[in-house]
């Protein structure tokens, strides 16, 4: 997977929160790999942000719902389903449901530069990748 979209998606979070915000992280089939990189990147790369509380429920029983039974308020998705181009979204919980504050589209992969085998395609809606 393209480093570039891991960098992408991290200064689209990072401009729609603030250090110390708690959020729950979605990235289906993830490994470890790519959420590893998404969280070092907004630590890391301008614009940071700090001290971020990050519950990873990309393979836990319940998703988002386990994540708002802990008092987790919002929510990165990487990989939204649904027809047109592959996307994330910020989500909010209201204390009933989840709803969508922001939506990301992911940048078309023309080249493999910067690519890797480490990273996952799956939690960026690239499979196979």
């Amino acid at each position: 997977m393209p480093q570039p979209l891991i960098w992408d998606l991290a200064r689209n979070i990072a401009g729609a929160v603030r250090d110390g915000d708690k959020l729950a992280l979605l990235m289906p089939g993830d490994n470890g790999s790519d959420s590893l990189m998404l969280r070092a990147a907004l630590e890391l790369v301008p614009p940071r942000r700090r001290d971020l509380d990050f519950y990873d429920v990309s393979n836990i029983a319940g998703g988002l719902d386990a994540a708002a039974e802990r008092g987790y308020r919002r929510a990165i998705v990487s990989c939204v389903a649904g027809a047109g181009e592959p996307r994330a979204a910020l989500m909010a919980y209201d204390g009933n449901a989840w709803r969508t504050e922001a939506i990301w589209p992911h940048a078309p992969v023309e080249t493999k530069e910067r690519w890797t085998t480490v990273l996952t395609g799956g939690p960026l809606c690239r499979e196979g990748s």
